[in-house]
């Protein structure tokens, strides 16, 4: 989606971190207070056996009203309507590849270049290409709404992250839509997988549910529509079963398994020498079954009760759990 947040995180993050915390915590709550999640995220599945809930649509949709509330400070409504441009757009982009894309691909891989694979004239590379030019209508025309906003003097300064990005002056108009496109596509599909493999995990291991409920009601408010308790973003960050739980999930099912870096120069790494312009590959997912980084036991089994946060001072690498 061009040159985004996800290849320059760094600078970005210290510009927009702040709005995270004013505005992430509550989002949520006000979906599920609004209904929406409670009412309809049970329905059953049709493809499956009559006990299995259906969630990655729910939960993908969700995140994506979630990321627009603390990106753009705009609520997309995808929860109540499914088939709105921008979430049908997003749906064209993140189709599963069919056999012989995973199979171009792997030839991409081998021969050290992916790039043109997305220069075929494939079904779909095509409708990956009509997504990804409605979404950047979209943004560029959420990015002139927002001026438009700001310029009003009696107009709200936003706290969302792209008025933050605008208001710093670092960004242009066409660097703006990039950082938006790829904040709420990365954005609410990494937070919709990772939602959906902590559901999984609950799911396998009740006990690990049970303790968790216990620590969620003993700390937070009960959220419903008859009692819509306030919850503190502090509260959330202190509930320490939560953090673990949410860490190992993420350690053991990374939303993003493999992603591609490109050296900007000549380079050398552990002392072999990488070109200018060489794709590498990162596999975060590898990194986190590796028995030296987490121990023989732990590296390819989810073992949340018996890690505590502390162990983390003790990894072998400090910074382990930034893979």
């Amino acid at each position: 989606m061009g040159v985004d947040i996800v290849l320059t995180q760094e600078s970005y993050a210290s510009l927009c971190i702040p709005s995270y915390k004013e505005s992430l915590s509550c989002v949520l709550v006000q979906e599920y207070r609004n209904g929406e999640i409670d009412s309809k995220g049970t329905k059953r599945s049709k493809t499956y056996r009559r006990h299995t809930i259906e969630v990655r649509n729910w939960a993908g949709r969700s995140s994506l009203d979630i990321i627009g509330l603390v990106g753009i400070g705009r609520d997309f409504d995808s929860l109540r309507k499914p088939e709105n441009d921008l979430s049908r757009s997003y749906g064209m982009i993140f189709t599963a590849p069919d056999v012989m894309t995973k199979a171009l691909f792997m030839l991409g891989m081998l021969l050290g270049d992916t790039k043109w694979l997305a220069k075929l004239p494939t079904r779909r590379n095509k409708t990956i290409d009509t997504g990804r030019n409605n979404i950047r209508n979209a943004a560029r025309q959420m990015i002139e709404e927002r001026k438009a906003k700001m310029k009003d003097p009696n107009g709200e300064i936003g706290v969302d992250i792209i008025s933050v990005a605008m208001q710093s002056g670092n960004f242009d108009n066409e660097n703006l839509v990039d950082q938006l496109m790829t904040f709420l596509g990365a954005g609410h599909e990494t937070t919709a997988a990772a939602r959906q493999w902590a559901i999984y995990s609950l799911c396998k291991h009740p006990e690990v549910q049970t303790r968790l409920r216990e620590e969620v009601r003993a700390y937070l408010p009960p959220i419903n529509v008859g009692n819509p308790g306030t919850i503190d973003a502090a509260a959330v960050g202190n509930l320490q079963y939560l953090n673990v739980v949410c860490n190992e999930v993420i350690r053991f099912r990374p939303s993003i398994p493999n992603t591609v870096r490109v050296a900007l120069k000549d380079t050398t790494l552990m002392g072999k020498p990488i070109p200018k312009n060489t794709q590498i590959v990162i596999s975060p997912e590898l990194i986190n079954h590796m028995p030296e980084f987490w121990g023989q036991m732990r590296a390819n089994s989810t073992q949340i009760d018996s890690w505590a946060l502390e162990r983390l001072k003790r990894a072998v690498q400090p910074a382990t759990m930034l893979s």
